[in-house]
């Protein structure tokens, strides 16, 4: 009898172990999150392409220049209202510019954007205007208020207009 009470022991502890205490089943694992949808792709052709139909749109206001004259008077009505971004080299900055002028070459705009104001009118300066309007292009597609000042440095010093060294 003893054997046989044994054995009806063991195989109650080995089926209490093998079901577990009180029966509960084990908790389920958690389903895995959902992956996150994808951003949707930016189409950088089409916000380039906006820009460049704006910047053609506007050239149709004010041929993106401003003359000598106006310059001053706006820089006189309001002053640090305007942003003078003269992109001739070092070396003719020096010798005479714009007052309050901000020397950047040519070359290196675009290492410099982040020095460019986004809430003020740009007017760039050059020799002659030409690769003023270059620049000017390029900052109108970025979203920057920007005008050549028409016939470059030269204009504003046959116009007479106070010159720093």
């Amino acid at each position: 009898m003893f054997k046989r009470l044994t054995a009806i022991v063991l195989v109650l502890v080995l089926a209490l172990s093998l079901v577990g205490c009180g029966g509960a089943k084990p908790a389920a694992p958690a389903p895995a999150p959902a992956p996150a949808p994808a951003p949707a792709p930016v189409d950088k052709n089409a916000i380039v392409k906006e820009a460049v139909v704006k910047y053609f749109a506007d050239i149709a206001k004010s041929n993106n220049m401003i003359e000598a004259k106006q310059l001053k008077e706006t820089m006189d009505a309001q002053a640090g209202s305007v942003f003078i971004l003269d992109i001739r080299t070092p070396e003719d900055f020096a010798k005479g510019h714009i007052a309050g002028a901000t020397n950047i070459g040519f070359a290196k705009v675009g290492e410099n954007l982040d020095k460019l104001p986004k809430g003020k009118q740009i007017a760039v300066v050059c020799y002659s205007g030409q690769t003023a309007g270059q620049t000017v292009g390029a900052l109108r597609v970025l979203g920057l208020n920007a005008v050549s000042l028409k016939g470059g440095f030269p204009s504003w010093e046959t116009a007479k207009y106070p010159v720093e060294k």
